[in-house]
């Protein structure tokens, strides 16, 4: 099966019409994209990469032969956490990126709906000083305390 009807076969698992309309557009999905990387960091899959290195496609490396490993233990683990902890830990990963390269302000999320700068010198300078973590933190907290619906002025953050 092709990479691209194995996504189009996940894309109507996980979100249908959507989902499926960007993958027919755009050959990719940010959501599979997103759920793949939690996967990855929740250690419920892995990558097991081989043959020999074909060189670069695009600005990833690209190999003849990948498989994708489940791990029942970390999945079976998760599964046994409840709903808070499971919770907690994926807003864990999501949150705690320190990699400056990986912040808003190179990558975009699947709703995300502003641009992105280029990733040209994204390890140098004043990024590699802000705690993204911190002030992703700070943020949600901020956002935590607002009323649904409510419209706010820009500077009552400033006031905060």
């Amino acid at each position: 099966m092709d990479r691209q009807s194995q996504l189009l076969r996940i894309g109507k698992m996980i979100g249908g019409k959507d989902i499926v309309e960007k993958i027919n557009s755009q050959g990719y999905s940010a959501w599979i994209n997103q759920i793949d990387y939690l996967c990855r960091r929740l250690r419920f899959t892995a990558y097991d990469i081989e043959g020999s290195y074909a060189g670069y496609s695009s600005s990833e490396p690209s190999y003849p032969d990948n498989y994708i490993n489940f791990s029942y233990q970390h999945f079976s683990s998760f599964k046994k956490k409840s709903l808070q902890a499971q919770e907690n830990e994926i807003l864990n990963i999501l949150i705690g990126e320190t990699d400056p390269c990986a912040s808003e302000f190179f990558s975009s999320a699947p709703k995300s709906v502003l641009d992105r700068f280029s990733r040209s010198g994204c390890a140098t300078g004043v990024l590699t000083i802000i705690d993204f973590p911190k002030v992703r933190r700070t943020l949600l907290g901020m956002i935590a305390s607002y009323v649904p619906g409510k419209w706010y002025k820009l500077t009552h953050w400033w006031n905060t």
